[in-house]
């Protein structure tokens, strides 16, 4: 992901397999990820990374540094740069 988000005009795309974010609970992972695509189709693209960005993983994540918040941040515009606006 950092070197997508660094790199942009060197990827195709992305694909962020067998994280295991969730899926120990199938239910509560569903029911996370149907919240993700509300957010998509209410938000858009700035709804849909304001609504992941409060998931512990991807907050936790920003929380390490300024490095990693920063490339948390760039997530909307790094959808927006594949193309992908709901």
């Amino acid at each position: 992901m950092h070197f997508a988000l660094t790199h942009p005009a060197l990827i195709a795309g992305v694909a962020i397999c067998d994280t295991g974010a969730g899926s120990d609970d199938p239910a509560q992972f569903r029911a996370v990820t149907e919240g993700w695509a509300r957010a998509a189709e209410v938000g858009g693209t700035a709804g849909f990374t304001a609504t992941i960005l409060q998931h512990p993983i991807f907050a936790g994540y920003a929380a390490r540094g300024p490095a990693e918040a920063a490339a948390m941040r760039e997530l909307e515009t790094f959808f927006r740069k594949i193309g992908w606006e709901a």
